[in-house]
């Protein structure tokens, strides 16, 4: 397995009280955990503010739905924290 493709599952409790999983990307996985002391805790508190937000907005998102958004907002975070200095210009992007 190539490093791009390996992946981190983190234990939830989703709004029912049912253990569920959240997988991340290892590369994601590996910084929020240089900079957060429990990720579990931290993605248990994401997902339960995804869901919240959810609730209280009528969106309706499915399951798969708001474990994708978790997995956006994770990401984010993670290049929040770890900005990558490269633009489209230094790659001669069309």
């Amino acid at each position: 397995m190539n490093e791009e493709n390996e992946r981190t599952i983190i234990s939830i409790v989703d709004e029912n009280d049912d253990k569920s999983t959240i997988t991340l990307d290892k590369w994601t996985s590996d910084i929020l955990h240089s900079h957060f002391n429990d990720v579990h805790k931290w993605v248990q508190k994401l997902y339960n503010s995804v869901c919240v937000y959810n609730e209280k907005n009528s969106l309706k998102l499915s399951r798969r739905e708001r474990g994708n958004l978790v997995r956006k907002l994770s990401n984010k975070k993670a290049l929040d924290l770890n900005p990558i200095e490269i633009t489209f210009e230094d790659l001669k992007f069309d």
